[in-house]
Parts: structure tokens; sequence; C-alpha cells
């Protein structure tokens, strides 16, 4: 079953993000859990006191997860995305978000485990008559057809359409239409969903002079999300990011050029179909 511009435009926009992680939400729409889903699972996590992301010294310098509370957990695939990334569990363990030798192994395995259990967790949701087929690197991105989404189950196809009810309600803000609160809770979201830019976008034009900070990360102003976005590299085997650079834009690890024809995430356009962007003829999977 394909999506049309037209059907997915008819999906009524959702504020506020389901009942789900966003790992979770990764799987049922693009069929797999790339390292995007892995970042916003870790951002989910600070979220609710188990990590903390400590900025690095320079603007491009790496990021740094560390263990706050391993008990602040919860499903089991948060635990074992812990576990991956921290074996001993020990409150002040750290790991950098960089790609590098020792580094990549201990975060490559996690992200490894990590998928495995969140396919586990869908599993037992019924939300699938047979697990998605993986592998099908940056296939929203491309938009050519969901992987697996012929093999969802009704329950399935509600969660799907509450998933992309959000995503598109998020894509379509303007400035100035969401507070720092609420923009600050769906940066998990807008990770995972391929909505970074515009969660950017919207930042920039936060007034944060008297905000109180948060607890979860360590700069005083908002989060930057682009070294962060660059340090999920630690959770991609070569195959993968070789897949996103041929595709640019999939897991989120490459930039958006301006000059590209990429516009899912963009905002509103003038045309009929003004909350899905510039969608040539061609592009008719959504």
């Amino acid at each position: 079953m394909r999506m049309s511009a037209r059907r997915y435009l008819r999906l009524p926009k959702v504020e506020n993000p389901p009942e789900l992680s966003v790992a979770e939400a990764a799987l049922l729409v693009f069929a797999e859990v790339g390292p995007a889903a892995t970042g916003g699972t870790v951002l989910e996590l600070a979220q609710v006191g188990a990590v903390r992301v400590d900025e690095g010294s320079t603007e491009h310098s790496p990021q740094t997860v560390v263990l706050v509370d391993p008990g602040a957990t919860a499903g089991e695939h948060h635990r074992v995305l812990l576990r991956g990334m921290f074996p001993s569990l020990k409150p002040g363990d750290s790991r950098m978000m960089r790609r590098g030798r020792k580094d990549n192994l201990r975060m490559l395995g996690a992200h490894q485990k990590f998928r495995t259990a969140v396919d586990e967790r869908v599993a037992e949701r019924g939300w699938f008559h047979r697990s998605p087929a993986s592998g099908r690197a940056g296939a929203m991105l491309r938009r050519t057809r969901l992987a697996g989404w012929g093999s969802l189950t009704p329950a399935g196809h509600e969660m799907v359409a509450e998933v992309l009810g959000f995503r598109r309600y998020f894509a379509t803000l303007e400035a100035g239409d969401v507070r720092r609160a609420d923009l600050i809770r769906f940066l998990p979201w807008a990770l995972a969903l391929g909505l970074h830019h515009r969660w950017e976008q919207l930042s920039t034009g936060l007034d944060t002079d008297d905000d109180e900070p948060v607890s979860w990360w360590s700069a005083t102003s908002m989060f930057r999300l682009g070294p962060f976005r660059r340090g999920l590299a630690a959770f991609a085997d070569a195959a993968t990011l070789r897949a996103a650079q041929d595709t640019k834009y999939a897991y989120g690890l490459y930039d958006y050029d301006a000059g590209d024809d990429f516009t899912f995430d963009s905002g509103p356009s003038t045309g009929s179909d003004s909350d899905f962007g510039d969608a040539t003829p061609s592009d008719n999977n959504w």
C-alpha cells in the first residue's frame, strides 16, 4: 500500500506526539530503526532524567552523553540501549558522540541491540502482520514506497496515521506558533522523524535569555542539534554511512543543501497541496 500526497494531506493534524516511543514511531513509518531513531531515543532518555548531554568545548567539538539515572527508563528497549552504551550502568559514566574506533564499536553494538529490542517490542503490540523489511536506507527521503507498510494491521495503520498526523503538524509550524517548552519536548520526535531542520529553524527565532536552563543539557542556550546529529555517525556501520551518503539525507547524518530538490520537511508552499511542499508529480508515494 502506498500513500499519495493527497491522502497524506487528508490526515488530521495531531498537536501532540502519540503514546509510543520515537523508535517505535520510526519503525512504523520508515520500517527500520536507523541511527536518527537511536539518537532520538537518547534525547528521549535525557528528558526523563536517565542521561545528560554535555556540550563540547567548541562549536564543532563532539557532545558527550553522561549516565545520570539508569532506573529512569520507560521500556525494556530503553534499558537495552542504556546497557549497550554504559555496560556497568554506573552513574557518571560517559560516552562521547563521535565516530572513532573504540567509541564506534561500543555505540554501534548498542544500536544493533537496541534495534532488535524495538523490533520485539513492536511485534508484541500487534501493529504488523509480519515484521517489516529493514535495510531500506532513506526510503522516505527518496519518496519510494514504505517498506513494510503493506504488512500493517488495522491497529498499525491507526498508529501510523497518528504519527504522520503529528509529523504533518510539526512540519507546518511557523516561528511564534510553538512555545519553547513544547519545542524542547518535540526534539526527539523531530530528529527521529526527519524534521531536524524544521526544529532548528523554529528554535533560531526563540528568545531564550529569560528562560530557565534545562537540566539535561549543559549549555544555557538552546540545544545545539547540529553537533548531536554529526555524532549519530557513531551508531552507524560503514554500509549505513555509504547508504546515507548515497541518499545524502538518510538518518540525519548529512546536511541539507538549499539548492537540492528536497522539500518534504519544508514549510507550506503557495500551491493547493500547501502542507506537503513542492512535491513533483513523480513524488506520489506519500
